[in-house]
């Protein structure tokens, strides 16, 4: 067994003015102390950053370390931190070091803006707890529903790949980040975010497909106008494809696919655009085109303009006929009559 700090194994030892009641675990040094006892001392240049300060308990943090095999004893009846740190550390060792840097940032409550959707907040309360299998439990069912609006969308993704890293899956936070990198190729982070993951995101924005692009475009046909939104998606992430049409003032139309043809007068006003979903929800939405058909729109005739031309038929109408019924018996017209000779 490795001995523990002097610092850390008394039960009433002071750590950052907080008293260790559970020096020997490190769940319990985690929520005692000020996570920055969890800085450089013990987290590797690449992962760093998450926290800063002294580190009066990294022993105990080393000593919890040593039961993964990756360090082993010195002279001095310490950890060796050649053993732990650096380059050296791979594998589950590696990850463990990442959970201690998230649980640290957890008990901070450095965490990133709130999502607009209460089920990625959710999935980021369950990190920032170092509940990493229910954040992925949570996440998993939101990339099956594929229902998020494009914001939430980056998030979860950026989560994902923060748990499989904490979970040891390396591989997998690659693919991951592949994919936000794909979706958002400047995407940036917050400044609380773990440095193991923005590297990793860099790694992988270099291997990952072109962006994925959506182009619009318009051509007459013989019934109209078609409207067509090209699809550039070689990371082959694009699950369904919906374009939406407005003419002039009328509600938006919504039409499945990645073409359609709409019917158009001389004058008409037309925007249209498109948006592209998958995994998670909506990967990519469209700036809206717009454009107007040739020729002058004809200007309709008010109903009220046909209303006063019936109206002053029926007035002259009247008119001739009490014109016609005022006349004297001597102005009327009388039968002929036959003079006797």
């Amino acid at each position: 067994m490795v001995p523990v700090h002097p610092d850390v194994k008394s039960r009433s030892t002071q750590a950052q003015g907080v008293t260790l009641r559970e020096p020997m675990s490190l769940g319990g040094i985690i929520r005692e102390t000020a996570p920055a006892c969890l800085c450089a001392a013990v987290v590797p240049p690449d992962i760093r950053g998450l926290c800063s300060g002294s580190a009066p308990v990294w022993a105990a943090v080393r000593q919890e370390l040593a039961g993964n095999g990756t360090s082993s004893g010195t002279s001095s009846g310490f950890v060796s931190r050649s053993n732990v740190i650096g380059s050296r550390v791979t594998g589950s060792g590696r990850a463990r070091l990442l959970v201690c840097t998230l649980a640290a940032c957890a008990a901070l409550g450095v965490s990133a803006p709130a999502s607009a959707h209460p089920r990625v907040d959710e999935a980021r309360g369950h990190v920032e707890r170092a509940e990493f299998d229910a954040a992925l439990g949570v996440l998993e069912a939101l990339e099956r529903r594929g229902s998020l609006p494009r914001r939430d969308v980056l998030d979860a993704l950026e989560l994902h790949a923060l748990v499989q890293l904490a979970l040891g899956r390396r591989s997998a936070a690659e693919q991951t980040l592949q994919t936000l990198a794909i979706l958002s190729p400047a995407h940036r982070f917050s400044p609380s975010t773990s440095p193991d993951l923005v590297t990793t995101f860099a790694y992988a924005r270099q291997k990952a497909p072109p962006p994925l692009q959506l182009e619009l475009s318009h051509a007459p046909t013989a019934a109209g106008q078609r409207l067509v939104a090209r699809v550039i998606d070689q990371g082959k992430l694009v699950q369904k494809v919906v374009m939406w049409v407005r003419v002039n003032s009328a509600p938006p139309r919504r039409v499945s696919g990645v073409t359609t043809v709409v019917s158009l007068s001389p004058g008409d006003h037309v925007e249209f655009g498109a948006v592209a979903t998958g995994a998670f929800g909506v990967l990519l939405e469209s700036a809206p085109s717009r454009f107007e058909m040739p020729g002058k729109k004809a200007t309709p005739i008010s109903p009220w303009w046909y209303a006063a031309g019936a109206t002053v038929a029926v007035a002259a109408t009247i008119a001739g006929v009490l014109l016609l019924s005022s006349g004297s018996d001597e102005t009327q017209p009388s039968p002929p009559t036959l003079e006797a000779r």
